[in-house]
């Protein structure tokens, strides 16, 4: 009888299992079923439900995760309900909309930070590798994040160019995106350059982004020129000039006999326009005659003419000519009269016989001869 009983006992275990085993693989399958009709719909490929997750259980499909509005919502539960057929749906899906981007581009002289948030980083790649080395940045520290559910940047190309102009413009800048407002800073050289970078940034915000401008020009830079005997004869002319017209009127205001080396006399960029540079070629053409190994300089410091020449009467013509260019400025003439030096005239005759008289001295020109 007890034989009996454990038999029984043993029959009935392995009836259990063998249900449990095959209701277990029965649900399994009708799970593989579901779900492949699920992935054959594409639903999950669907961008908007990149965020949601489903586990199943029989015919029931557990539905978590985020989407962006009520309407993207109900679209999930539509399209889940009709792949399942006759499932159900069990959704906790909360409803989180996207967020900006932000973006904030900061170089600190040798050093260039990018931080913020952005849902696809691939326009910003190059500004992370291909200023190092280059514009002096010596550092990049790439603080960018991807989030799935930030929005796209518009123009995002468009935004990475502003932003390696900038960089490359000024040592000290910055370039801020959010909450629909671009905010750009740094110190340009010229208002031609700030000119060209604010058109870049009023083409790509173009109503979208209100943009508030605090870029600034750099002072300009002082005007000079300066004048030099070469020491193998003729001129070194050097300095910087606001514009190529003002150069080419000074070179050919020069003397012409004289080589005239001009390779230091640059036109600059933002240079301001000074006073004397009206002035300076016709006094190149008046006076650089009369003087000898001149030294001769213009700048917002002062004026400065050195060297030496032959009269009295040749340095007050000299230092008449440069009334005009020394208006408003600290003048300092160093010219030194040096008289050429002349000996006394002498004359002798003397009888030779047969030949004649014969003539002999010294007489200060031909005529008197």
């Amino acid at each position: 009888m007890k034989a009996f009983l454990i038999a029984l006992f043993f029959a009935i275990v392995v009836v259990v299992l063998v249900g449990f085993i095959s209701r277990s693989s029965a649900n399994k399958e009708v799970v593989a079923r579901v779900a492949g009709r699920v992935d054959a719909s594409g639903l999950l490929a669907d961008e908007r439900f990149r965020d949601v997750k489903i586990q199943y259980d029989h015919l029931t499909a557990r539905v978590s995760g985020m989407v962006s509005s009520e309407s993207e919502r109900d679209a999930l539960f539509r399209s889940l309900s009709s792949a399942m057929g006759a499932g159900r749906v069990d959704s906790s899906v909360e409803i989180v909309p996207p967020t900006v981007p932000a973006i904030l581009i900061q170089r600190e002289g040798t050093d260039l930070t990018i931080s913020g948030e952005v849902k696809d980083r691939s326009p910003f790649e190059s500004l992370m590798t291909s200023p190092k080395g280059q514009f002096g940045v010596e550092k990049v520290n790439d603080e960018l994040t991807v989030r799935s559910r930030v929005l796209e940047v518009p123009k995002a190309e468009q935004l990475s160019e502003i932003a390696r102009a900038l960089v490359g413009a000024t040592s000290n800048s910055l370039l801020g995106l959010s909450d629909g407002v671009i905010r750009v800073e740094g110190q340009l050289n010229s208002p031609a350059a700030k000119e060209a970078l604010v058109g870049q940034i009023n083409a790509f915000a173009d109503g979208s982004y209100r943009f508030e401008d605090g870029l600034t020009v750099a002072p300009p830079s002082p005007a000079s020129f300066s004048l030099a005997a070469a020491p193998e004869g003729g001129y070194v002319v050097s300095g910087v000039l606001p514009t190529v017209e003002s150069r080419a009127t000074i070179l050919a205001a020069l003397p012409t006999g004289p080589k005239v080396n001009s390779d230091g006399l640059l036109v600059g960029e933002n240079v301001e326009l000074p006073t004397w540079l009206e002035g300076l070629p016709k006094f190149l053409q008046t006076p650089a005659a009369l003087v000898s190994a001149p030294h001769f300089s213009l700048s917002r410091e002062g004026l400065l003419l050195s060297g030496t020449v032959s009269s009295e009467e040749a340095k007050q013509e000299i230092s008449s000519a440069l009334a005009g260019l020394s208006s408003g400025l600290a003048p300092k003439i160093e010219l030194e009269v040096v008289v050429p030096r002349t000996r006394p005239m002498e004359f002798s005759f003397s009888s030779s016989g047969k030949e004649g008289v014969v003539v002999e001295g010294r007489l200060p020109d031909e005529s008197s001869l």
